[in-house]
């Protein structure tokens, strides 16, 4: 449910250009329900990742009040954004394969 209302919230009601190349790809609770990881991928430089990781962090709050207008929970988690590389890492080997193909 996390992960929808995340998704939701980057995708039409923050106005960030920068969120449009933002993935939710899975969110993890504790199980007390204290804290949230939220699993991200960022398209782009390096310079643009880190621009929308920082732009993330920041909108912490608005997320946080978007869960709230939809959860019934009696505590909210703390929200904790984590950069998730794997995507990075599969296009890594798909760029090392086609290079073994060319030769």
């Amino acid at each position: 449910m996390i992960r929808e209302v995340v998704s939701e919230t980057l995708a039409f009601k923050l106005r960030n250009p920068e969120f449009k190349k933002v993935t939710v790809h899975r969110v993890t609770v504790t199980d007390n329900l204290k804290y949230a990881r939220i699993f991200v991928s960022i398209s782009g430089s390096e310079e643009e990742q880190k621009s929308a990781f920082a732009a993330l962090t920041k909108a912490k709050g608005a997320f946080k009040r978007e869960i709230g207008a939809v959860a019934q929970m009696k505590f909210m988690p703390e929200i904790e954004f984590k950069h998730d590389k794997s995507l990075d890492y599969v296009d890594h080997i798909s760029e090392l394969l086609r290079n073994l193909n060319r030769e």
